[in-house]
């Protein structure tokens, strides 16, 4: 058996969570117009407009076309012929600057990295929201015994290392052959929670300018990176389903709705105040640490309600809220971790979400 939940959440800070290289477009596949990018169907364009259709077959015939058919694209396409666009996204100022310098611009491609949508709704996968309480609880169940998995994974294979921590602190793993433990699927008591992809209000996201920012060099900006980004106090709603009687015949301890919020509440509150230690007080811009000061404000609130946590997600979320904390952190990168950070414009970091759990 089942208990239900409808879960309420809100953008604390931007998220994206990308769709794939499918989801990557350029120009030929994109225009701007009047503050939003629009993602182009272009068999629509050529079924309702015959003369567009016949120019762009012109235009592709002749060498080096591309800024042509980028121009003839942009001064075709009408939006109020609505079967003619899929989806739309908020264009930052930043980037419809950049969109209308880089138009004519035959080396620039202008690449924008999209999410999932589903007609004009962007979706946050429901795997995605389960892959951070994962995180947590992972986190939260492995207590003081993270030095003792380490050493004992400490000879592993890298591709196995992560599974069998995992296994060892949900008390899943099974003998293999020679001895060695492996991490069985069918026990893992994840697969007593379900969460449902989240369906986003329309024209909820914006395209943003991300860039890599170093702790050695606060004021260098690295190479720009355009994504659409969930903006910040976009309010959504997801279902959630937790097992409650083990009929599944899965292994371990079962996961409740009370381990999911303490767990990730207590996970993803350090994860972020120590981000905003190490790196954004070390800051000269004082932005990253006034979004993080709002974000403080609101948790501290929270901390009567038991029924409410936060949770970060998506890309450029970083390490040290990914993975085990402690000895536990994988991966082991050789030359250090968290030396950098992709921000919104260089300032605002990404990927925070709070949560309020409703039973139904």
């Amino acid at each position: 058996m089942f208990k239900n939940y409808t879960v309420t959440a809100t953008t604390l800070l931007p998220v994206h969570v990308g769709g794939g290289d499918e989801y990557n477009i350029d120009p030929l596949d994109y225009t701007v117009k009047e503050g939003f990018l629009y993602k182009i169907d272009m068999g629509a364009m050529f079924e309702t407009d015959s003369s567009f259709a016949a120019s762009f077959v012109k235009e592709s015939e002749k060498p080096f076309s591309i800024i042509r058919l980028r121009k003839l694209i942009h001064d075709s396409f009408d939006k109020e012929k609505r079967d003619c666009w899929i989806f739309r996204s908020k264009a930052s100022r930043e980037f419809e600057n950049e969109f209308k310098t880089k138009l004519s611009d035959s080396k620039n491609q202008l690449v924008v990295q999209c999410m999932l949508h589903s007609g004009n709704n962007p979706i946050i996968p429901g795997s995605s929201i389960k892959g951070a309480f994962r995180t947590a609880l992972l986190d939260a169940r492995s207590g003081d015994g993270k030095k003792s998995i380490s050493n004992y994974i400490k000879h592993s294979s890298f591709r196995d290392k992560s599974k069998i921590a995992e296994g060892e602190v949900l008390g899943v793993n099974i003998e293999g052959k020679k001895g060695f433990k492996h991490f069985d699927i069918t026990s893992d008591p994840f697969k007593g929670l379900k969460i449902s992809d989240a369906i986003l209000p329309e024209d909820s996201t914006e395209i943003v300018c991300v860039r890599n920012v170093s702790l050695k060099n606060t004021e260098g900006k690295g190479i720009p990176m355009w994504v659409e980004t969930v903006r910040r106090n976009t309010q959504f709603n997801f279902e959630l389903a937790c097992m409650v009687d083990n009929k599944l015949k899965i292994g371990g301890k079962i996961i409740t709705v009370s381990e999911l919020v303490t767990s990730s509440f207590r996970y993803f509150q350090a994860a972020l105040f120590d981000e905003d230690a190490k790196f954004y007080q070390e800051m000269a811009d004082s932005k990253a640490t006034d979004c993080i000061g709002e974000i403080e404000k609101e948790v501290y609130s929270m901390v009567e309600n038991k029924n409410a946590t936060i949770i970060r997600l998506g890309r450029f979320s970083h390490l040290e809220s990914m993975t085990f904390s402690g000895e536990l952190r994988m991966p082991e990168h050789r030359r250090g971790w968290g030396n950098t950070r992709n921000l919104v414009n260089g300032k605002i970091p990404l990927g925070v979400i709070k949560l309020e759990f409703i039973e139904q």
